[in-house]
């Protein structure tokens, strides 16, 4: 199912273009940036259709090759009184600062125009607030840390980080909170295939009504302005043909700027800021600066990010991207370790928001697993503080 779900995006990133006009007549607002040549653009669309395929080969072959696991998880874990105030503290600080950076007004105007700038970059906290929260609740899910009193506490969480993305458009936000927790209802909790089509369907239609602004007042009708949100959100393909266009005017890339992605693992942006490194070489950065001119945010196209760093050989490290992301899901989803069972979800999740470059990707699954370990370390060594408290109680 799994599988299906990545595919489905990928195949939503590589050919929205040209399924929105096709299915629902609309056609796409960021067409009007696409002024590379129409050679070019058939030539990228070959070449994706290429790509889309062997991911298609690459997971039948892994899914063939490498079975599931038996199931080794357990929901329930010791947990102390300590252990419970930490979670508990955290997801306070979470939830109140993913409720400050809501945009109440609900104005999608410029939303997004200052995201590569240095004003524009988020804080660390805003940052952290943006990756771990649902991390987080992943977590109390999984270990059961509030007794019955778990879900309510869930629920909580994911509607407001749902209501964070609405109120500014962050449609992906919305997005990678309902694929986390419907693999992880799936795959650990146990529901059938027909309810997680259903939650899907249901799930998308819900927040494509959100989300609609002016394809459904300008009566395109409700199926085809839902068809064309739920194409959209994750579509990308123009991208590959503008910087096939940028690389012949001049301006290449090379294996360095990808490497700046696992440099930036270890040196993180506001380090960089910190000690006057404003920026560093990055393909988002230099595509938004080449092309943006206007007052709007844009995304990107991880396959653009590896074509333009590796050339044809890029296509083919994407490839390999993908199938390691699949091979740590089958790995990893029924480990009796959190971090590796949650990590594997944060994985698929954020691999599935295709709309980035290479590193928003790695950077935020390292650290969730970091995040997810240091949990696990500060509860077991809670655990052993309790087990020792009682011993000497027992001595004495």
């Amino acid at each position: 199912m799994v599988e299906i779900l990545i595919l489905f995006c990928i195949f939503c990133n590589f050919f929205s273009l040209l399924l929105i006009p096709l299915i629902t007549g609309i056609e796409s607002e960021e067409k009007v940036f696409n002024t590379a040549s129409y050679d070019t653009i058939q030539e990228c669309n070959i070449e994706m259709l290429v790509v889309f395929i062997a991911v298609c080969i690459t997971a039948i072959i892994i899914k063939r090759m490498i079975k599931l696991p038996k199931e080794t998880v357990s929901t329930y874990y010791f947990k102390t009184k300590e252990f419970r105030k930490i979670i508990f503290y955290l997801y306070i600080f979470f939830s109140i600062y993913t409720l400050i950076n809501t945009n109440w007004s609900f104005n999608w105007e410029n939303r997004g125009a200052h995201q590569f700038e240095i004003e524009g970059r988020h804080t660390l906290l805003q940052s952290s607030a943006g990756v771990f929260y649902i991390p987080l609740l992943l977590y109390i899910t999984r270990i059961k840390v509030f007794g019955k009193d778990t879900i309510k506490y869930v629920i909580g969480g994911i509607c407001i980080y749902s209501l964070n993305g609405i109120a500014s458009g962050g449609r992906s936000n919305v997005i990678l909170a309902l694929f986390a927790f419907l693999i992880y209802y799936y795959y650990i909790e146990k529901i059938k295939k027909k309810y997680f089509a259903i939650i899907i369907i249901v799930g998308l239609g819900i927040f494509t009504m959100a989300a609609n602004d002016r394809f459904y007042s300008e009566n395109y009708g409700f199926l085809k302005s839902n068809i064309f949100k739920i194409l959209q959100v994750n579509g990308s393909s123009w991208f590959l043909p503008m910087v096939k266009k940028i690389i012949i005017m001049g301006t290449d890339l090379d294996a360095w700027t990808f490497a700046m992605h696992f440099v930036t693992i270890f040196v993180p942006s506001f380090i960089w800021l910190r000690f006057g490194q404003l920026s560093y070489t990055r393909s988002t950065f230099v595509f938004n600066t080449l092309i943006n001119t206007s007052q709007s945010g844009l995304g990107f196209m991880m396959l653009a990010d590896f074509f333009w760093c590796f050339g044809y050989l890029g296509y083919l490290l994407y490839v390999l991207c993908f199938a390691y992301v699949i091979y740590f899901f089958r790995k990893n989803i029924y480990s009796s370790k959190p971090y590796l069972s949650l990590g594997a979800i944060n994985m698929v999740y954020w691999f599935c928001n295709q709309r980035v470059d290479f590193g928003a990707f790695l950077k935020p699954f390292l650290y969730t697993i970091i995040f997810l370990w240091l949990l696990e370390y500060i509860r077991k060594k809670s655990l052993q503080a309790a087990k020792t408290k009682r011993q000497l109680r027992g001595t004495i």
